[in-house]
Order: structure tokens, then sequence, then C-alpha cells
């Protein structure tokens, strides 16, 4: 019982990060719908009676006495960006696509990595508490796991299927004989293991991820790899 373990083991993270979901609407959606697409209009008009060009963004409503910002239509859904960019938001019209729920939600990264999940999905609820019923199925979720270690020494033939009969989905990108991206699997099951601050080099998220790591006590000198469902 004096026998020591080595607890060496690297610094982690684990937690969401990203989710897609829908709202399931109630029976006060149809007049918040056609309220939305009002003052949509009201918004075109006011810059076309002053002459002003004008882009999506340009183009707001409130939610709740929450601003969006129009990121345009897409696949029948009108959409829309939170100002302080925590969420994203679709809304389509009841009577059409009666398969899909009217309202679609996409957390974004920094209402993610500066709220929490638990903490951004009762601030979304609370914003949608008067057009949905609460029941929101979840459409993707990304699990996954920061470490703070060097893991591109790993290689897709380290990892093999215990399935009888089995086709193997794997892909690597790498550089200068080290690995940045390990994909393993396929959609809608997917690993997806690589070099993290590889990839804040060149991103926007860069500073906010690395308040991030600062924060759970990674070293912002030292290698971070994630690992993603």
């Amino acid at each position: 019982k004096n026998t020591k373990i080595s607890t060496n083991l690297p610094n982690v993270i684990s937690g969401i990060d990203t989710l897609y979901y829908f709202y399931e609407s109630n029976n006060l959606y149809d007049e918040f719908f056609i309220n939305m697409l009002q003052q949509l209009e009201d918004n075109k008009k006011r810059f076309d009676s002053q002459n002003i060009s004008y882009e999506n963004r340009d183009l707001k409503i409130t939610v709740h006495n929450q601003l969006f910002e129009f990121n345009g239509k897409s696949q029948g859904f009108y959409w829309f960006s939170h100002l302080d960019n925590f969420l994203s938001v679709g809304f389509k019209e009841s009577s059409k696509n009666r398969e899909l729920h009217n309202i679609q939600i996409q957390f974004n990264a920094i209402g993610i990595y500066t709220l929490g999940i638990k903490t951004l999905l009762r601030y979304a609820d609370d914003i949608f508490k008067n057009i949905s019923t609460g029941y929101k199925p979840v459409t993707r979720a990304d699990l996954n796991i920061f470490v703070q270690t060097d893991l591109s020494w790993l290689n897709k033939d380290m990892f093999v299927s215990r399935k009888r009969n089995y086709t193997t989905h794997t892909k690597e990108v790498s550089s200068k004989y080290r690995l940045q991206t390990l994909y393993i699997g396929k959609a809608p099951f997917l690993l997806r293991l690589y070099d993290k601050q590889e990839e804040l080099k060149k991103s926007p998220k860069k500073e906010m991820m690395h308040t991030y790591f600062s924060q759970h006590g990674f070293n912002l000198q030292d290698e971070v790899f994630n690992i993603e469902f």
C-alpha cells in the first residue's frame, strides 16, 4: 500500500466544442415570424428612403430585447447572428418543410469559450422562451479534449477496427514529416485529432483561445492538441 503511482499526465480540458440544435416552436411563433419579416422590411425601407446602400449585416432585428444581425437566407431559413456573436439562429416559415423544426441554433466558439456551454444554454433558453416549448433536439455535438502534449508522432496505421468486416476511413494532413491533422472514421461520427497551436496561427480566435488556455493552466509555449469526436 506504500507503492507510489505516477500521476505525470498532461494537462487537459474537456467539453463540447460545437453544438447545433433545434427549438420546437410554440403557438406564438407564426406571429413572431411575421414580425421578424416586417422588421427586416422596415430596415430595408429606411436605407432605401435615404438612398443608402446596405449589406445583410446592416439589417437587424430584436428577439426578446436582444439584437441580431441578418446573415442571409439559406435552405429556407433566415439566418441571424447575435450581436455579441455568441450564437447564430435560423427561422423558417412554419408551413414549409414541416419535417424540420422552425428554429435552428448554432453556438459559436466565442459564446462557448466565453460563457461555457451550460451558461450559454440558459442564455439561449431565455432569449427564445416566448416562441418555443423548451424542447430542443440536438443535431450535432462535437465532444473534445484539449491536451497539453505533442501527439504529432501518431499516424493512421496505429488505429484498427475490432469489427470482423470493415472499411478503413482515414486521412492524414502533415507537413515536414510532422502530423497536423488525423481523421479516423466518416460522417456522421468522425474522430479528428489535430495540432491546435498550428491551427490558431492564422485564426481570428487565437487571442480568445490563448486566454482560455491560460485560465486553465496551459503553458502557451508548449504543444496543444485537440482530440475531437
